[in-house]
């Protein structure tokens, strides 16, 4: 629903645009594949069946939600800074805080599980680098960026990890 939102109120529908989404799914997808898999670049961890339809023991949803925080942090920061990889490395440092908020609310949830039960320091570097490359990618193709909702979409996601961190 909230990708729908955005797509919507998104108004630069062009080639480079059809481009981003698409890495940034593949990209953020194929990480988590390979992270299942061979536990670079997060760690090792299993998906659990909340999260909806799998393939190759990763949820579809995932490359989704890798494209909505992109897209997200990205159109906010496009507004506030001109340098491409500043932006990209606070886009990423984001990226990774509110990860830091989802974390206990998908593990108790069973969205993902840890071996030992334990999030590695490698999740949250591993976190860094993809998003740093795909914020990269958001940077350099030239599409329209401005997205009227994407800060309250933003902010409604995060306060929805947070409160559910004070339920669960």
């Amino acid at each position: 629903l909230t990708l729908g939102v955005m797509f919507w109120f998104h108004k630069d529908w062009n080639k480079n645009f059809l481009v981003f989404a698409a890495l940034a799914w593949f990209l953020g997808y194929g990480s988590e594949v390979m992270g299942v898999h061979t536990g670079f670049p997060f760690g090792n961890y299993n998906y659990g069946p909340v999260l909806g339809i799998k393939l190759m023991e990763v949820p579809l949803m995932i490359g989704v939600n890798w494209l909505l925080l992109i897209y997200l942090t990205g159109s906010i920061l496009n507004r506030l800074i001109n340098i491409d990889w500043l932006a990209a490395s606070i886009g990423a440092i984001t990226m990774v805080s509110i990860d830091y908020a989802i974390e206990p609310v998908a593990i108790a949830l069973d969205f993902w599980s840890w071996e030992g039960g334990i999030i590695p320091l490698s999740n949250y570097i591993g976190w860094f680098g993809v998003a740093f490359i795909i914020h990269m990618i958001y940077r350099k193709l030239q599409f329209k960026k401005e997205n009227k909702i994407a800060v309250f979409l933003l902010a409604n996601l995060v306060a929805f990890f947070l409160i559910l961190n004070f339920i669960v």
